[in-house]
C-alpha cells in the first residue's frame, strides 16, 4: 500500500486492531481519541517488554489497549512466532469501546 493510502486509511480509522510490529507506527496518522488494539505475544522475557506502542499512543492522545496472545509455531525470534487470538476477548473489548 502506498504511503498516501496508508495515511488516508489510518486518518479515517476510529479503531484499529494490529499485531505487534512496525506497522503500528502508522498510528501516527490517527486522529486523537481513536482506539488502538495491539495483539502481542506473551514473551519469555516479558519483564523487559517496554510497550513502545503504548508510549506512542499516549503521546498521540489515542486510547490504547493491549491483548496478550499465546504463541504457536515457535520460532527462535519470539516475535516471529504465530499468535493465537482469543476472539471472545477481542469481541468483549470492542463492545466496551463501541458502547
Amino acid at each position: 500500500m502506498a504511503l498516501s493510502e496508508q495515511i488516508k486509511l489510518l486518518s479515517n480509522a476510529k479503531i484499529i486492531i494490529s499485531s505487534h510490529g512496525a506497522g503500528l507506527t502508522n498510528i501516527n496518522f490517527m486522529k486523537k481519541k481513536s482506539h488502538v488494539i495491539e495483539l502481542t505475544p506473551i514473551l519469555s522475557d516479558f519483564d523487559n517488554f517496554r510497550f513502545p506502542f503504548w508510549r506512542m499512543a499516549n503521546l498521540l492522545e489515542l486510547n490504547y489497549f493491549c491483548l496478550f496472545c499465546d504463541r504457536t509455531n515457535f520460532k527462535t525470534d519470539e516475535y516471529e512466532s504465530d499468535i493465537l487470538v482469543n476472539l471472545k476477548e477481542v469481541s468483549n473489548l470492542l463492545e466496551k469501546i463501541i458502547s
